[in-house]
Order: C-alpha cells, then sequence, then structure tokens
C-alpha cells in the first residue's frame, strides 16, 4: 500500500509539472520587473509641510525613504526570482534523469500545447498503448520523487 506522503510527493511533483511553463515565464517577468526598477527613478519630490509634535533625531527625507522602498522591493523581488529559479532547476535536474520514453511522454503530457491531450492521443504519437503510456508517466514521477526529494525516507 502507498503511504500517504508519497501521494502528497507524487501530486507535488505533478503540480511542479502542471506549472513548470507558467514557472518559466514568472521568472522571466520577475527579471524584467527588476529591471524595471533599477532603471525607474523618481527623483526629488517637493518638501511637505506637517504640524511637528515634538523634536526627534529622525531624519526622513523623500529621497531616502525613495531608495529605502527601491532597495525593499528589489530584495523581495530577487528572493522571489531566486526561489522560483530553484524550483524550475529541480525540475530540470529530475528531467535529466530520466529516459527518453519517460520524458516524451511528461513533457506530451504537462508541458505546451499539448496539455489537453487524451492518454489515447500520446499512445498514438509515442507509437504505444495508453497503459504502457500512463505506466511511462508513472515511473517517471516516481524518479522524480526521489531526485527532488532526496532527503525523503520511504
Amino acid at each position: 500500500m502507498i503511504s500517504e506522503e508519497i501521494k502528497n510527493l507524487y501530486s507535488k511533483i505533478e503540480g511542479m509539472l502542471w506549472n513548470y511553463i507558467a514557472l518559466k515565464n514568472e521568472v522571466k517577468n520577475l527579471q524584467l520587473d527588476i529591471e524595471e526598477l533599477e532603471n525607474d527613478y523618481r527623483g526629488c519630490g517637493s518638501i511637505i509641510y506637517s504640524e511637528k509634535t515634538g523634536e526627534t533625531n529622525a531624519f526622513n527625507s523623500s529621497v531616502e525613504n525613495e531608495v529605502e522602498h527601491r532597495n525593499k522591493e528589489l530584495k523581495f523581488l530577487t528572493k522571489l526570482k531566486r526561489s522560483k529559479e530553484i524550483q524550475v532547476e529541480k525540475v530540470d535536474n529530475a528531467l535529466e534523469s530520466l529516459s527518453n520514453d519517460e520524458k516524451r511522454v511528461i513533457e506530451l503530457k504537462y508541458f505546451g500545447n499539448n496539455r489537453k491531450l487524451g492518454w489515447l492521443k500520446i499512445a498514438e504519437i509515442m507509437g504505444f498503448c495508453d497503459v504502457t503510456c500512463r505506466a511511462l508517466k508513472n515511473a517517471a514521477i516516481k524518479k522524480m520523487v526521489l531526485i527532488i526529494f532526496p532527503y525523503k525516507k520511504f
């Protein structure tokens, strides 16, 4: 009997495969956002007059606020981008360990415009029966679980 943890990891891998193309595009868009933020500079604004309630040693200027805000946002976007890049790299590494047939079944089922292909169409393209194609997919995902989650004990 398959444990609940193995089922969960299997589902996680399938989720990573379904979202693989979108994830790669998110990385590209995050890079564009980072570039845009680095190239965008509002400059100095007008002086803001407001009522002072007491004397403080805090210094607050629009330039400092802008630089601080930009640095926080750049740090956040860079961290998010790297996290998504790591996910893509994990899938890429796992795909490299698959046989050609396993890799082809994964590509046909999860990637690109072929995502809506049923098992009969995939079987026709591959030259196998649909049961064999499903078995190839299951074997591929099991291999990927072991590669992407090597620290898990089964």
